[in-house]
């Protein structure tokens, strides 16, 4: 995981995704408002994908009334409260020219984070940590070598 923090931009959603089990495109599409830092909660109520014109699209995933929601560690809940300071600082030097959506995480423009973005800066830490090549899942549950390596879970990996 020390070699994906050398992104800014990607090391908290990375984290986030080994923490958590959530897809790539539920992480695209995560707003602030989803999650709940009292109670240390995600909720996963959509997912984001390329059309096949190339646009940004959301899917609802909520099936009946029901949200995924997970809770996450203290770690991650200090990786995440970083990222929102870092968040606030630069939607305050950019002022109106920011549009984020109020994505959770986004790229260095402030809009959705490409999929083959992430997969290369993925690949990268994969291979500065030494560890077997992956692929960061879209599907299914997601598999990061960064906490398998350590035997972890998601409720013992803080």
């Amino acid at each position: 995981m020390e070699a994906a923090k050398s992104s800014t931009v990607y090391y908290p959603m990375i984290y986030t995704a080994g923490n958590t089990g959530a897809r790539l495109g539920e992480l695209r599409a995560l707003k602030w408002t989803d999650i709940d830092f009292d109670n240390r909660r995600i909720t996963i109520t959509k997912s984001a994908y390329v059309d096949e014109e190339g646009k940004v699209q959301i899917k609802d995933l909520t099936k009946g009334e029901k949200d995924g929601t997970i809770v996450i560690g203290k770690k991650l809940m200090n990786v995440l409260n970083s990222h929102y300071t870092r968040y606030q600082e630069i939607k305050n030097r950019l002022g109106d020219s920011f549009n984020s959506n109020d994505l959770v995480f986004l790229n260095s423009n402030g809009d959705y984070t490409h999929p083959r973005e992430l997969h290369r800066i993925y690949k990268r830490a994969i291979k500065q940590a030494g560890l077997k090549d992956s692929r960061f899942q879209t599907q299914g549950i997601l598999t990061l070598p960064f906490c398998y390596t350590k035997k972890c879970t998601s409720q013992n990996c803080q």
